[in-house]
């Protein structure tokens, strides 16, 4: 054998290696990012160019027919895919994944299926190939063929799967606002390109004894991508420091791309909102966040923070969520990130606060503050629309007597009880505060001075039904009304209906308690 035979052979042995070794590598580059729909096209695509190159160069160790036709059906398990995961990878790439449905998918699914098929049973059939040999020249040993019609339907698939790929990415080139943007569409449309030039000189019949160029085309094609890979991020389509910031921070973050479409999202987020575990990446926030349609606003919108509730049926929790912007050096919008901060203790307190400064802590009413804010509501409403009115004030009757004979904590006692029948008396839309002491005060909007008695009267007699348990002993206890309504002052403010309803309950008290006085 001849040093020229040597080393040909040499090379077709083990220099071939390198093109699986590179796109094997990129795999376990792109790995960490596997979550990233394009991210998986792309390992996709380098799993096929693996398995084809990879079975391409051990062919130049074999030295029988069948030895090479079972390689060259490996190859196929590469060769067969590699269009249609470039294609799914040109889509996600340009945001165009919403192509891969109806006969589109049907094609990128049926092609290969198809092509596996009528390779591994061409002796059957002849589709793919009429016939195979093996050829002999200057050392080399390689399968020859006779293409059937299946061969070139496969060829011309590849050519146009190659096509829609290089237009989308020179549109997106084309549209690019920026350098980066343009720079990393360049590297993949470099890519692209470069294999389907070896496959096309390869196909020209042109190479060097015969050789498939392909597997070289593929090693340009790894090194481009490698570029685009160390140099220019080029699969960062939303730069996310995962390893540094998801995994460092309790809050929830939800990362978005420049379409709103779901990115990423960590631990804290995924613990907040289970169904992040089965919404697939690429998904659009009006899916993702579907219940919550004021946060689908704030992704695609922009507002500043906003409140949210959530409740597992168990308990209730409140966050603060807030939107933050992605940015790419030259100021272009590339995404977005969705923080929760829980703010239950802080909502909780708040809460309570304004409860404390609204409620009477004993009673559960509303304290004097309040109610006369409400009162001043109320009656400005009743004036402005000529609406009836009306106020019925309370006081319990011997209620000293009770705190004398039984002890204050039996006299507080008293006074929820009574409190607890009002507000199961009276209606939604009427207000009910704690006036002073042991006087109760009921706002009734909407009603005249009939309704208001017969409201009095109802609550008189569920007053006087009460018996309260203090130890062993049984308290019951009666009260005293006034009712005043705003169609019978003189002068219609806020004092005047007080002053009346207090004259009528004066004249309760002094008519035997128990009963019920109007204005």
């Amino acid at each position: 054998m001849t040093t020229e035979m040597f080393s040909l052979a040499f090379l077709m042995r083990h220099l071939y290696f390198i093109a699986p070794l590179i796109s094997f590598f990129l795999i376990l580059y792109a790995w960490p990012k596997r979550r990233l729909p394009v991210v998986q096209a792309f390992m996709a695509l380098m799993a096929s160019a693996t398995v084809y190159t990879l079975a391409y160069t051990l062919q130049g160790f074999c030295d029988t027919h069948e030895m090479l036709r079972f390689w060259n059906r490996v190859e196929y398990i590469g060769i067969a895919t590699l269009p249609s995961f470039w294609l799914m990878l040109a889509f996600r790439y340009t945001g165009r994944d919403h192509w891969t449905v109806g006969w589109i998918r049907v094609a990128l699914i049926g092609m290969p299926t198809l092509t596996l098929l009528f390779n591994f049973t061409t002796e059957w059939h002849g589709l793919y190939y009429a016939a195979t040999d093996i050829a002999r020249s200057e050392g080399i040993i390689r399968l020859t063929f006779t293409p059937g019609p299946w061969y070139y339907l496969h060829n011309a698939y590849i050519n146009i799967a190659a096509m829609v790929g290089v237009l989308l990415l020179i549109e997106l080139i084309m549209s690019a606002k920026d350098a980066s943007s343009r720079k990393r569409a360049l590297l993949m449309l470099s890519g692209a390109v470069a294999p389907w030039i070896a496959y096309g000189f390869y196909q020209s019949g042109h190479t060097p004894w015969g050789l498939d160029t392909g597997p070289f085309g593929v090693v340009a094609s790894g090194l481009f991508y490698a570029a685009g890979l160390f140099r220019l991020g080029m699969l960062d389509i939303v730069p996310i420091a995962r390893e540094r910031v998801f995994d460092a921070i309790a809050e929830a973050v939800i990362v978005f791309d420049m379409r709103d479409r779901l990115v990423d999202y960590n631990t804290a987020a995924s613990m907040i909102l289970p169904a992040l575990a089965k919404t697939p990446i690429g998904t659009p926030v009006s899916e993702v966040l579907s219940v919550f349609p004021l946060l689908v606003e704030q992704v695609s919108t922009g507002l500043p923070g906003v409140d949210i509730e959530l409740n597992d049926g168990r308990t209730t929790r409140y966050f603060y969520a807030r939107f933050a912007p992605i940015t790419s050096r030259f100021g272009k919008k590339v995404g977005g990130t969705l923080m929760l901060s829980d703010v239950t203790d802080r909502e909780l307190l708040m809460r309570r606060l304004e409860q404390i400064a609204v409620f009477d802590g004993l009673t559960g009413l509303h304290n004097r503050r309040s109610l006369m804010e409400q009162f001043d509501k109320e009656l400005s409403r009743a004036k402005r629309h000529k609406r009836p009115l009306s106020l019925i004030m309370i006081d319990l009757d011997h209620f000293k007597k009770t705190n004398d004979e039984h002890g204050h904590l039996a006299g507080d006692a008293v006074l929820r009880a009574v409190s607890a029948a009002c507000i199961e008396t009276v209606r939604g839309h009427d207000f009910i505060g704690r006036y002073g002491g042991e006087e109760i005060a009921i706002l009734l909007p909407e009603t005249g001075m009939e309704n208001a008695v017969m409201i009095a009267e109802r609550i008189r007699q569920k007053i006087a039904d009460i018996a309260v348990t203090h130890g062993e002993m049984i308290i019951r206890s009666t009260a005293s009304f006034g009712v005043a309504s705003l169609d019978r002052l003189e002068t219609a403010n806020v004092d005047g209906l007080i002053q009346a309803a207090d004259t009528a309950l004066y004249r309760a008290k002094g008519e035997g308690r128990n009963c019920v006085r109007t204005a």
